[in-house]
C-alpha cells in the first residue's frame, strides 16, 4: 500500500509541474513578447502646419504663404517639403488661386480670420496637410537657436 501511495504522489507530481509549465507558457505571459501594436501610429495622424494672409494693396491682390523653417527637420516626406518651399515662393494672381493649389497639393485650410491693419483688410488662413510620419524636434534643446542659451546669464560681469 506504501508503494502504491508513494508512485500515485510521484505521479500526481509531476502531472502538477507539467501543468504550470503549460500554464506559464500561455498567452497571459507576455515577458519575452514585443508589443509592437502599442507603439504603431496611424498614417494620418500627423499634420504639418501653415499660414497664408491675403490683403489688397494699391489695388492689387497680394496673397503670401509661409511655413516655418523648422519643417525641414521634422517632415519625413522630403517631396511635400520642396513642394511647400515652392508655393512659398510662388508670386500668387489672386487669393483664389492661391487656394486652387494648396487643395491640389493637399493642404487644407483649418481656419480663418480677418483683421484690420493700416494697409487695410487682411485675411489670415491656417493650412494643414496631413503626413505620415514626422520627426520629433525639440528646438529648446537647439543650441542655434535663439532661446538655447537662455538662463546661462550673459557674461557680461566679471
Amino acid at each position: 500500500m506504501k508503494r502504491i501511495t508513494i508512485v500515485l504522489a510521484a505521479v500526481i507530481m509531476m502531472m502538477s509541474s507539467q501543468v504550470q509549465a503549460q500554464i506559464s507558457k500561455s498567452e497571459n505571459n507576455t515577458k519575452g513578447k514585443s508589443t509592437s501594436e502599442s507603439s504603431m501610429v496611424e498614417s494620418g495622424d500627423f499634420k504639418i502646419y501653415g499660414e497664408m494672409m491675403a490683403f489688397e494693396l494699391n489695388g492689387k491682390s497680394i496673397v503670401k504663404i509661409s511655413f516655418d523653417p523648422i519643417m525641414d527637420r521634422i517632415g519625413a516626406d522630403k517631396e511635400s517639403i520642396a513642394t511647400s518651399y515652392q508655393m512659398s515662393q510662388h508670386q500668387y494672381a489672386s487669393l483664389g488661386q492661391a487656394l486652387n493649389v494648396l487643395s491640389s497639393n493637399g493642404w487644407e485650410v483649418d481656419a480663418v480670420w480677418t483683421t484690420l491693419e493700416r494697409s487695410g483688410t487682411v485675411q489670415h488662413f491656417l493650412v494643414s496637410k496631413k503626413v505620415a510620419k514626422l520627426t520629433p524636434a525639440a528646438p529648446w534643446l537647439d543650441k542655434n537657436t535663439r532661446g538655447g542659451n537662455a538662463g546661462k546669464g550673459n557674461g557680461s560681469r566679471k
